[in-house]
Formats: structure tokens, sequence, C-alpha cells
């Protein structure tokens, strides 16, 4: 450049010298449609990091034949009910040579999964595909055609070669899981996806809520503290208000103790053989059993009154020690007059 100035090259020259030398723009050639927590643009970053580009919002058409679901029981640490995708009556996914899954659809009368349109975030993914195939465990990467993906909003498509639009599905055998007892919907998971939606509006928020199916009464209010979740999720009042306002059936979280003492199965009385069965101390609870159920499940009955059994059992012997104590107090005066009353005959014998 320098050398260039020095002949009398113009300010054109060397712009025109930085273009030529600048590298070209990456083309991402996959992009993920994200229908459910990976919306949240912080979860999104979080698995993708620097190596994912900006999201843009979109739609699944109907013509897809799928319908959002809450149909994923992951059998993980957290033992939640996730989101999903169903395949209607009429869709048909095929594999190619590749290995690669593509879908189609023809309606059919009576329909058991009636398709619904699925709105979500498009993204690119450069290099690192495979970090969301790990997050992804329990799915497969299914390839959706242009034609049957619409924008929301004045953002395009990528129209150029080569580009594979991707979404992640569930096996047909998997797709009618519901929530469950031991694997609700969990209300921090609602929060992230909700969270994500409201960042496109809350008219992206309301279509999300309307276009999943399969909302249950198993459903855990797991928030850090549910009674005050002001605390740790700011948006609690407009995503609390949404969901009781748009969610078919309707339906709510329920706090962690009424969730166990309504929808657990093994909630009952245990009969009086069984609190009157001897512990591990050998020590019986003597508890009586009223007919009516309690707010208690049968576990922490159980686990209560061998607590007062055993704080019964250390006030006791609290008791027993003080007892020895006031003892061991009077001997020590006796011991003392005993003393002193040898000293004062002592004294006369010594005159």
């Amino acid at each position: 450049m320098k050398n260039n100035l020095l002949r009398g090259g113009t300010d054109l020259d060397i712009q025109n010298m930085i273009k030529k030398t600048k590298p070209k723009k990456l083309q991402p050639k996959a992009f993920i449609i994200g229908y459910g927590s990976i919306i949240n643009s912080n979860s999104r970053s979080g698995t993708g990091g620097k190596n994912i580009g900006n999201a843009i919002p979109v739609r699944i058409k109907k013509e897809a034949g799928l319908k959002r679901v809450w149909n994923f029981q992951k059998p993980s640490v957290a033992k939640l009910t996730a989101l999903g995708l169903q395949q209607s009556d009429g869709a048909t996914i095929t594999t190619d040579a590749r290995g690669v899954k593509t879908i189609s659809y023809e309606e059919r009368a009576g329909d058991t999964c009636e398709p619904s349109t699925i709105n979500g975030v498009l993204y690119p993914v450069f290099d690192n595909i495979d970090k969301f195939d790990d997050r992804e465990e329990g799915y497969f990467r299914l390839k959706i055609n242009p034609d049957q993906i619409v924008p929301i909003g004045w953002q395009r498509l990528p129209q150029y070669d080569g580009c594979d639009f991707w979404v992640y599905c569930l096996n047909k055998e998997n797709q009618n899981q519901r929530p469950e007892f031991d694997y609700p919907i969990l209300q921090t998971y609602v929060d992230v996806c909700l969270n994500g939606c409201l960042e496109y509006g809350e008219d992206f928020t309301k279509e999300f809520i309307t276009t999943t199916g399969g909302w249950s009464e198993y459903w855990l209010n797991d928030r850090l503290i549910p009674r005050r979740p002001w605390l740790h999720e700011s948006n609690y009042k407009l995503i609390d208000l949404l969901l009781k306002k748009l969610c078919k059936p309707k339906v709510m979280p329920s706090m962690p103790v009424r969730y166990y003492a309504k929808l657990n199965k093994d909630y009952m009385e245990l009969p009086l053989a069984e609190l009157s069965r001897p512990n591990s101390r050998g020590r019986t609870s003597g508890r009586r059993v009223n007919s009516a159920p309690t707010r208690l499940s049968a576990r922490s009955r159980s686990r209560s009154s061998k607590a007062r059994s055993r704080s019964r059992s250390r006030s006791s012997r609290s008791g027993g020690r003080s007892a020895k104590a006031r003892g061991r107090g009077r001997s020590g005066k006796a011991r003392g007059r005993g003393r002193s009353g040898k000293a004062r005959s002592r004294g006369r014998s010594s005159y």
C-alpha cells in the first residue's frame, strides 16, 4: 500500500486493493429450525456458542404434516416431558441413499393427529451441528423443504444453492408419549420456551401456546421459589396470564406439595399394622390412624412418625442426664458440708 502511494496511487486504487484482499463472507450450508427451548437465545448460544448466526422467526406450514406436542419423556436426571413433533397419519418420512430423511404429506379424513403450523426460529450453523445433535439426544434430524417454511416478518429465507433446513423430530413409535406423574411438564422448561418467544413479541408467544398440543394436569411448578416467582422470573406475570388464558385444556402448574398430594397414585393411608411396626431402633410410632386421608403421603407419614419417636427418645435421655447432674450437684454440696464439718471438728480438737 505504501508503494502504491509512493507511485502516486489514488484513494480509489487503495480501496480496490483492500476489497481484493478482504476474505469472502462464509455462507453456512446448514440451518436448524428450533421450536422449543432453543427459541431462547441464551439456550441456543449455550450450545452453539459463536459458531451460529443470528436467528429469524419462521413458521413451518401445516402442509408439512407435523404438530408440536408435549410428547418426549426424557430419561435424564430431571425426568421431564419435553416438546417434540408428531406426524399426522397422512405424513410419510422417506430416507434416501445418503441417510437423509425427508417428509411429505397428503391430507386424510379422520386424521388422529391433525397437523398444525409451528412457529419457531431459523438460525445458521457453521461447523458445530454435532453439538446440537448431542443436545437433541433421542431425536433425529429431518430435512424440511424450503416451500414448507415461511418467514415471519421482513427477513427472507436464504435462497442460495447448497443450504439445507433441518428440524429435530421423534421416532414414530415414541411420538404418542404424553406427560405422566413421573415425567411431568416442568414450569422452568416452559419459562425458557416462553421467554424465548417473548423475544419476538406477545403475538408470537400466543401462537406458540395455541399451536402446542399435550398440555396436561401433570405439570409441576418447579420454579426456585414458586410462591415468590418475581425473585427469579421477571416475566412471570405475563407468562402466567397467557398460559391461564390460552392453554387447552384449561390446566395450570401445581405447587410441589399439591402436585404430589393430588396426582400421586400411591397416595393412601397406611394400615395400623404398618404404623405399629417397630422401626430400626425397636420403637413404634404409636400414631393413631384415621380413615380419612391427610395431606401427607404414606412415606412422609412414616418418616414424620419416626422423627417424633426419635425426638421423644432424645428428650427422655436429656431429662435423665439433667437428673443425674442435679444428683451430682446435691452430692457435691453434701460432700462440701461434710468437709466443713470435719474442719470444724478439727478446729475444736486443736484448741
